[in-house]
């Protein structure tokens, strides 16, 4: 019984990680951006799918490949440092289509989505230097967060989802609640303040 639960938790977490779920976010966001031409478009629909899917997962199979943990249980009390070997080449690259986007152009609401991400990943690798915040927790507020002011509020129901990842992640030992519940927290106060910023909401 007790192999059943930690399979079902650990899946959970597969299906719920954060470098799989926010660069959907990118997608969504490309498409309901108006670009001045299909081929610009198109170009930075490639820059999605190599930069912020490809890369990120190449980088954390390397990482793995070289014996490098990247989530363990709470008794290995250095590994929050660990995890920012998996941040900082996301911080370049986001960074860098940032910079890219400020000088081409600042195709809105994609631009309000990647800077609001780099934000969130730079805030939370400044957290994670000190203490250990959830990055699936993070990373799933930044995905709910993102999608409703993109797409309207009926992605909000995917709120149900956060009592079975928190149980997940408590279940594999991973996080105590108050890391888990920072994470939920501090992603939506970020995002939600750039996209006012740009006057988005």
């Amino acid at each position: 019984m007790r192999k059943t639960v930690i399979k079902v938790a650990e899946s959970l977490s597969l299906a719920l990680n954060p470098f799989l779920l926010i660069p959907v976010v990118f997608i969504v966001a490309l498409f309901v951006t108006t670009f001045p031409s299909p081929v610009s478009q198109i170009r930075w629909l490639g820059v999605i799918l190599l930069c912020n899917f490809i890369i990120p997962f190449w980088w954390v199979y390397f990482l793995d490949q070289r014996g490098i943990i990247l989530d363990d249980t709470l008794a290995n009390n250095k590994l929050h440092r660990k995890r920012l070997m998996a941040l900082w080449p996301i911080i370049v690259i986001i960074g860098a289509e940032v910079l890219t986007m400020s000088f081409t152009g600042t195709h809105q609401p994609l631009y309000a989505v990647l800077m609001s991400g780099l934000a969130v990943t730079i805030i939370g690798g400044i957290i994670s230097y000190y203490w250990k915040i959830s990055a699936h927790m993070a990373g799933f507020s930044t995905v709910l967060t993102q999608l409703a002011l993109l797409t309207g509020p009926w992605v909000l129901w995917g709120v149900v989802a956060i009592p079975f990842l928190i149980w997940a992640r408590l279940v594999l030992h991973r996080h105590t609640p108050t890391q888990l519940f920072m994470g939920v927290v501090v992603p939506p106060l970020v995002i939600i303040g750039i996209f006012n910023l740009f006057g988005l909401i």
